[in-house]
């Protein structure tokens, strides 16, 4: 029982070390790379080399993402065989358990009995508590995700927004409650490419006239800036962009796809609504946190 519990919690170090190295590795790729995010604009502006020059940089940064991800991949399967077998050791020491209560009622050897009884109770309790220290790690996107809107808050400085227009933004759900005249509440990201609960999403109040110009109105997708860089198809716009932020999404990566929203609408409107996105990022990171 010993020598397969030390193995088990060595097996959970290890993996949660490797996943925290990992998000860290990703928290610091995606800060790196944010200024690319701004290039789109000028792009047209700039001479080939230099174009050339951002695109080698950004296949630096795919292969990079590629690589952590991949590892990412390999610690998760990790994760979910540790599960399994230390509920497995679980129950082979539950069903021990039970069978040595029933010798309870012997009196020869009942000092050993009690001892082993001890020793099943011990292990069970100990291989319940690396469970729980496991799964607890499985709460960690969460913890990243946080940790990630609150840094992309502070690298965006934002404004008090323009102080002519409403600044509201929160839980979408929320938002529609109070329903604003001449303004519509715009989800980011864009709810299309999420499986949640509309209704959770983060969102911002913005003019009718405003929202119909964003390039997610009506599950209209736009370029992202590495489309935009690289020059892809138009007629496969909507369906990468879509996609690229809808497996972001999947694979934890939601405050990319967050930013990417973000960069949209102040390339956009610049600081106009900074007001309201601020209070949609606060109130994202409150009910993310919640769930840490």
């Amino acid at each position: 029982m010993s020598s397969k519990y030390e193995q088990n919690r060595a097996r959970t170090k290890e993996n949660k070390d490797t996943v925290s190295r990992l998000n860290s590795d990703r928290t610091s790729l995606r800060n790196e790379y944010a200024p690319l995010q701004e290039l789109s604009s000028i792009l047209q502006s700039l001479e080939d080399e230099v174009v050339d020059s951002i695109q080698k940089v950004q296949d630096v940064g795919n292969s990079e993402s590629a690589r952590i991800e991949a590892e990412a991949g390999v610690a998760n399967n990790e994760r979910e065989q540790l599960s399994n077998d230390i509920s497995n050791d679980i129950r082979t020491l539950n069903d021990g358990l039970g069978k040595l209560h029933k010798l309870d009622s012997y009196r020869f050897g009942k000092k050993a009995t009690e001892k082993s009884v001890s020793e099943h109770s011990k292990y069970i309790d100990r291989n319940k508590e690396l469970l729980a220290d496991l799964n607890h790690e499985s709460n960690s996107d969460n913890a990243r995700t946080v940790h990630e809107l609150q840094t992309l808050r502070s690298m965006l400085d934002l404004t008090e927004g323009d102080p002519d227009v409403h600044q509201m933004g929160g839980r979408y759900g929320d938002l529609v409650k109070n329903k604003l005249e001449g303004y519509q509440a715009h989800h980011i990201p864009p709810k299309s490419v999420s499986s949640e609960n509309p209704n959770d999403l983060p969102a911002i109040y913005i003019t009718n006239e405003d929202h119909a110009a964003t390039d997610s109105y009506k599950g209209r997708m736009r370029k992202t800036p590495e489309d935009t860089i690289f020059n892809i198809d138009d007629k496969k716009d909507t369906d990468s962009y879509k996609d690229r932020l809808t497996a972001q999404i999947n694979d934890g990566n939601y405050a990319e796809a967050f930013r990417n929203e973000v960069y949209e609408i102040k390339d956009k409107f610049g600081d106009k609504y900074d007001g309201a996105i601020k209070q949609a990022i606060d109130s994202q990171i409150d009910r993310l946190g919640s769930k840490i």
